[in-house]
């Protein structure tokens, strides 16, 4: 071995035994930072998985329609049952629409003027045949009673057919009576008005008002992927609350992993009939009593 490559070979060695303890202590300090953070994880489960409270459902209110806003009989803070309403726009127009509806509707003289020209038309091609069998009248004239027959029998239909429309135009009218007003489709609070009496209210932007129902509320929790497989749906769960604390039943287990926490969307119902709890409010769920229960369908 020459002088050149035996520099070489010890270079290697000396680099190799300095490499050694660096790589060691890499290891250390990994495996160090793994048990914090499992002993962390430890006592953030041990204190309860943090959340908040969310609505149960949240309303942004608006409408189809055009118009003057002339009531709006609701203020902010109100509470609402559903179909009550909480807009009133401009109806005049469509009120007068309604009875003009209303009015053809219930026009029937042409046609009780066509089933009695019906009848009469009848009556003439009976009277005709019974002629033509005893040879008192010609073919020609039965033939053509015939077709004065069909013509009076069709123009009745007509008739039905344009009181069936009539029918349909009034269910219309009342239809876009009633639609403007607008109504609540749940129960809850009215926790924004975007409008005021008198503006007016158009497709570009037809914002009326926004509806929370708070009651119940749900708690929506990042629950760690490892702590998932314990919480089914159906479950009672406790929930630590700022001001005491609540048994809840889960709703919703997530289906799929937020991949940058690995964890699982969970949400739990509670009760909130007095409104004491508030959207927005923090609380945690414990995970140290029994938290399961019944499979959700389709596990």
């Amino acid at each position: 071995m020459n002088r050149s490559t035996c520099n070489h070979w010890n270079y290697h060695v000396t680099a190799n035994r300095h490499r050694i303890p660096a790589l060691a202590w890499v290891a250390f300090v990994a495996c160090t930072v793994c048990s914090w953070n499992a002993a962390g994880q430890e006592m953030s489960l041990a204190d309860g998985i943090p959340g908040l409270l969310e609505a149960y459902r949240t309303v942004n209110l608006s409408s189809g329609e055009s118009g003057v806003l002339m009531k709006i009989p609701v203020v902010e803070g109100q509470r609402v049952q559903a179909g009550e309403v909480i807009a009133q726009l401009d109806d005049a127009l469509q009120a007068t629409q309604l009875k003009i509806a209303e009015r053809r509707m219930a026009s029937t003289g042409e046609l009780q003027a066509a089933r009695a020209e019906l009848r009469l038309r009848q009556l003439r091609l009976e009277k005709l045949s019974q002629m033509r069998a005893e040879g008192h009248a010609r073919e020609e004239e039965v033939v053509r009673a015939k077709a004065d027959f069909d013509v009076a029998f069709a123009r009745v239909q007509s008739q039905e057919d344009e009181a069936a429309v009539r029918e349909l135009e009034y269910l219309r009218a009342e239809q876009s009576l009633q639609r403007r007003a607008i109504t609540s489709p749940i129960q809850g609070v009215v926790s924004r008005l975007d409008r005021q009496e008198g503006e007016f209210l158009s497709p570009v932007r037809p914002e009326i008002a926004q509806i929370v129902q708070a009651d119940p509320v749900l708690a929506v929790f990042r629950v760690p992927l490892s702590e998932v497989d314990r919480i089914r749906e159906g479950a009672a769960v406790p929930i630590q609350l700022d001001r005491g604390s609540a048994t809840g039943t889960v709703k919703f287990v997530g289906v799929s992993i937020d991949s940058a926490s690995q964890t699982v969307q969970v949400k739990v119902q509670l009760p909130n009939p007095a409104g004491r709890l508030r959207v927005g409010e923090s609380c945690r769920l414990q995970l140290q009593g029994s938290t399961t229960g019944a499979p959700a369908q389709g596990s």
